[in-house]
Formats: C-alpha cells, structure tokens, sequence
C-alpha cells in the first residue's frame, strides 16, 4: 500500500475547509432570506447581520486561505474547483485504493492506514533482511564447512598419494631385489648346473682318455681312476709335458734346419706328426647326395665357415681317432642358415663316406675362426718374390684372419722358413733381413711357450686343400668358383 503523503492530508483538510464553507454560505444565504423577507426584522438585525457578515468573511478568507493552502499541500491548483477536486480524489480512491472502505475518501484515515502498512512492510522487509543474513551466514558457514572438508580431503588424498608413492618406492625396490636375488639364484643355479655338466663331461673325457694315453701311463691312469679325476687330470697332464717337451725338440730341430735343402725341410715336416689325434669333431654328416657328390654337414655354429674350406671326413664311431686315418675330405661350396653343403674330393674306395660321419680341421672350430700367424718367406715359385699376401688373401676368403703376433687366440703359427738358395746362375737369395728372422725366432718361441701348434707351408697348405702348384697358377683366388660343377651349384642353392 502506498504511503500517504503530506500534500494528500493537506487536500483532506482544504475539502474539509471547503464544505465547512460551502455550509456556512448556506446558512447566510438563508440569513439573508430571511432577511429580505423579513426586512424589519432584519434592520434590526442588520448590524448584527452585518457584525456576524464581516466576521463569516473573516472566516471565508481565513477558510479561502486555508484551503488554498490545503490545496497546495494536497497537489491541487489554487484555481481548480472543489467539484473536480472531489471528482478525482473519488477516483483515485476508487481506482488506486479500491480495497480500502472504512472512511472513504478520509486522507487521515488513508494516512494512518498506509503508515501502518508501511510499519508492516518495514517489519517485513526488516524480517525479511534478518532472515536473508541469517541465510547468507548459514551459506556461507555451509561454504566455509565445504572449504574446509575440502581441505581436508585434500590433505588426506595428498597424504595417501604420498604413502601411495612410498609404498610403491618400496614395492618396486623389493621387487628390483627380489629379481636381483632371482638373477643371482639363476645364475647360481646355471652355474651349478653348468659346473655339474662341466664336471659329468670331465668325467666322459677322463673316461676316455685312456686311449690317448702312451703305454707307460695307461696303467697308471687306470689305478689313478679310484682316486679321483685329480689324479688323472695330473697324469694326462704329464704326458702332454712329455709330448710339449718333445714337439720343442723336434720344433727346434726344424729351425735348425733353416740352412738345409728345401726339399729337406718338406721332407721333415711331412714326416713329424702334426697332430696325434682329433680331440674333438667339429661337424658330423646328416645326408648324402650320390648324384651331384655333395654331403650336407650339421655344425654347432657357422661363425668363420667359409666356402672353400676342407674338412677331413673320419669313422663316427671313432671318438678320437689319427688324423693319418681319415677316409676322406670334402670341401664346403656353401653355409647359409645353418645349412653347410660340401663337395666330396676324395674318399676311400673300401671306406667311403657314410651319413654319421665325423669331420674335423685344424683351422677351424664352431664359433672360432682360424687366426694364423705367418712367419718365414713364403714362396710359391722361384721367382725369388714374398708371396705372404696371396697366402693372406687365401686364409681371409676362408673367413680366417692373419695376425702379425701370436697370442692365446692364435689358432697355429705358419712357419715358411728361411729363405734358401738353390745355385745356378742366379744363386742370389731372395731378401730375408734381419729383422724378419727375429720376428720369425719370436714368433716360434711365444708359440712353444703358448702351446700354439707350429706347422710348416706345405703342411698348411694340405690342410687348405691346396698345394704350392695350386697356388702358384693363382687358381685358388676364387675358391669355391673354380671347384663347383653345374650339378655343384644346383645343389649348393637347393632349398
């Protein structure tokens, strides 16, 4: 409800004044009625007439003030009539304060009822204010509750996160220790197990070696069998100082034969044993092809076989048989995953190559390229020329290597010899110079103290599959070209 203002009671009051008027200009026009009416009753009461006149007009321009000023508090015009004034406060009361009855058209009432409104509404609103800080205290110790559970939370899941990552520091650093005491037992136990095969293949080898043994030791290696593998390894390692001491005698007997004939020197060599036995088989014959002569070959490994290189073929029933007792040699034409295909050169007629067979090389092992030291003047022809870099070039296209010292890894010691003049018209030597016999001296003596087997030329060269002749016609420059067939080749690529 709207409040009542001070023009409206104003206007109240000037209506008030106006009616109170309006009555009063009745009762003197009646006055006057009867005045004239009774004319000599109102001579008499002219003067009084008259006094109460000046006085009514006294109050008429006291009431005309009055309700000019209560028309300008009210809002009215001073000029506007009563009639319309009282017209449109009948209006506004109707229109703008319809629900309010009691004392229509009564500004005061007005007044007082929309001051009380006001009161209520200030109450209210004054409620309404208190109830919305109460509510805006409750919101904000809700928020401040949720801030702080959410802190908290916060702490809690950083707290967790963090033991979180300490547990998993922990769980990760036993698990890198549980799998490194894993490794350390695997290893362990590997060794174990390798130590025990290591020592179960001592025991077959000792078992074995009997048959390796010269006649003196065999029946003592034999009573030595109660006593453990010590007892025989100590007894085989006798007799292989035995035969180290007379390898270096004989070995020193060649290079004192430096000075000899050539033919003396081939003579020699050829006739000292170059090895006594095979110890071991480097390949074993899994099939025969009869048509196009080739044997395929099963190896631990291929690393280092090379085409060209010449297996010698022995009985697989003998373990360690003579190398003078080979049946045969067969040359490889080619190695490819694992697959070995060699042409057969020669065999026994009686003894022929059967499938079960063992081979063996010197110049090679599964795993363990040839590595050669070659010492001596090597020539191939009389042209009195070091012909080293053709042998070099021989032993790199097997997949072997030519080294300048002798080492533990040396596979053998080449040994060419000394240069030595054959007369005629031209006796002079081909150039040896000093320094080239002392590496050759070095050489043969770092190889006696190693246990590197020593050979001669021609011996290499047998081993090879190849002779002096061969290499002099230059015809092993490409080895496995100029020895495989048509029917050689089909098979080497045969899937």
């Amino acid at each position: 409800m709207a409040t009542v203002s001070r023009s409206d009671q104003t206007a109240k009051l000037l209506q008030i004044v106006l009616i109170i008027t309006v009555a009063l200009l009745f009762v003197l026009a009646v006055l006057c009625y009867f005045v004239f009416a009774s004319r000599s009753d109102a001579m008499a009461q002219l003067d009084d007439a008259k006094q109460q006149l000046s006085t009514a007009q006294q109050e008429r321009t006291q009431q005309q003030t009055a309700a000019t000023e209560l028309k300008r508090i009210l809002g009215f015009p001073e000029n506007k009539p009563i009639d319309e004034i009282t017209t449109e406060t009948n209006e506004a009361f109707g229109s703008d304060y319809g629900d309010f009855q009691a004392d229509a058209g009564n500004y005061t009432a007005l007044a007082a009822r929309l001051l009380d409104e006001l009161r209520r509404k200030d109450d209210d609103l004054l409620k309404a204010k208190t109830d919305l800080q109460a509510a805006e205290k409750g919101r904000q110790d809700a928020e401040q509750a949720r801030n702080d559970a959410k802190t908290a939370a916060d702490r809690d899941l950083q707290a967790r996160e963090q033991q979180f990552a300490s547990n998993e520091a922990d769980f990760n650093q036993r698990r890198a220790a549980f799998e490194q005491q894993q490794q350390q037992l695997r290893q362990a136990q590997q060794a174990a197990q390798d130590e025990s095969t290591a020592f179960k293949d001592v025991m077959e080898t000792l078992a074995q070696g009997e048959k390796l043994l010269s006649s003196q030791y065999r029946e003592r290696y034999r009573e030595a069998a109660s006593a453990g593998p010590t007892a025989q390894v100590r007894l085989l390692y006798d007799q292989l100082n035995d035969q180290t001491g007379e390898i270096t005698k004989k070995n020193r007997l060649v290079a004192a034969l430096g000075a000899a004939s050539q033919d003396v020197q081939d003579y020699l060599l050829r006739s000292l044993p170059q090895a006594d036995r095979v110890d071991r088989y480097d390949g074993r014959i899994v099939s025969i092809d009869e048509v196009n002569n080739t044997v395929e070959i099963a190896v631990p490994a291929t690393a280092g076989l090379r085409p060209g290189l010449v297996f010698r073929v022995f009985s697989g029933g003998d373990l360690t048989p003579l190398w003078s007792a080979g049946k045969g040699t067969v040359e490889v034409v080619s190695s490819r995953a694992g697959r070995v295909v060699a042409r057969i050169r020669d065999e026994a007629m009686r003894n022929p190559i059967i499938v079960g067979d063992g081979l063996a090389t010197p110049l090679w092992s599964p795993g363990m390229p040839m590595d050669v030291v070659i010492v001596g003047l090597v020539q191939f022809d009389d042209d009195k020329q070091d012909d080293s870099d053709d042998l070099k070039a021989v032993v790199e296209r097997l997949g072997g290597r030519v080294s300048s010292d002798v080492e533990a890894s040396t596979t053998l010691l080449v040994d060419a010899g000394r240069p030595v003049s054959r007369g005629g018209d031209d006796s002079r030597e081909p150039i040896f110079r000093p320094q080239d016999e002392k590496r050759r001296n070095e050489q043969i003596d770092q190889a006696r103290r190693l246990g590197i087997r020593t050979v001669g030329l021609d011996v290499f060269l047998d081993w090879l599959g190849m002779d002096r002749q061969t290499m002099q016609s230059g015809q092993a420059v490409d080895i496995p070209g100029r020895r495989l067939s048509r029917e050689d080749a089909s098979a080497s690529v045969a899937p």
